[in-house]
């Protein structure tokens, strides 16, 4: 269990990270920047929102898979 702890810990920082990169895009460029500038390198607010999507459904099923481990020992 302490190997899944350090994975969700890690998936944590990272949602962290890409939801402040998420905000600074909207702050900076709006909710919709790609109508109005063009991003070079690929890190644009889709890139963002879109791996930390990616991010939180790894979470969520590493925390049913669990629940799931959970509920199976206890039968």
């Amino acid at each position: 269990m302490k190997d899944i702890q350090i994975i969700k810990d890690y998936l944590s920082k990272r949602i962290s990270h890409a939801e402040i990169r998420v905000k600074l895009f909207k702050e900076k460029y709006g909710d919709n920047p790609s109508e109005k500038y063009t991003f070079y390198g690929g890190h644009t607010l889709g890139y963002w929102e879109g791996t930390l999507s990616t991010y939180q459904n790894v979470l969520d099923e590493i925390e049913v898979m669990e629940l799931e481990n959970t509920n199976n020992e206890t039968k």
